[in-house]
């Protein structure tokens, strides 16, 4: 994916977002490291998507969302965060969510659009709104800068 642009995709079922989902990471190992920012309702698949995603990277284990763990670690260096809980972005200060980010990580994060985090530059949105026949539709960007607005 180059910088700035931006795809959309259509999945009318559980498999099709899985499906979705080994593609994604076919290009996301082009790259040593990545920060996925997914905006999404309840319920519209984030969990799923990166459930699928982690497995293709090569992680075995289990994936749930972690709500209340905040951070899951499934391999040395593939993570899932999840903001959803949080009141104020201070209460990541005793997390190590600041180095995940930086580090050479596949960090995967739910609810990321609830802070103003400075992302590193190049990461992706995924954007996923829910059709009113129950279809998602996901929408791809890499950031230009290292803000997520």
């Amino acid at each position: 994916m180059k910088k700035g642009e931006t795809f959309s995709h259509v999945c009318t079922s559980v498999k099709g977002t899985r499906k979705l989902a080994r593609a994604f990471v076919r290009a996301l190992r082009r790259r040593s490291s990545a920060v996925v920012l997914f905006d999404a309702p309840m319920g519209a698949g984030k969990t799923t998507f990166t459930a699928e995603c982690v497995k293709a990277l090569g992680a075995s284990v289990p994936v749930t969302s972690p709500t209340f763990s905040i951070i899951n670690s499934y391999a040395e260096n593939i993570f899932h965060v999840d903001l959803y809980r949080l009141e104020e972005v201070s209460e990541l200060r005793n997390t190590d969510f600041y180095e995940i980010i930086s580090g050479e990580n596949f960090v995967f994060i739910e609810w990321a659009e609830k802070f103003d985090i400075q992302y590193p530059p190049g990461a992706i949105r995924v954007k996923i709104t829910v059709g009113e026949g129950g279809e998602r539709v996901f929408t791809v960007c890499q950031l230009l800068d290292k803000n997520v607005d």
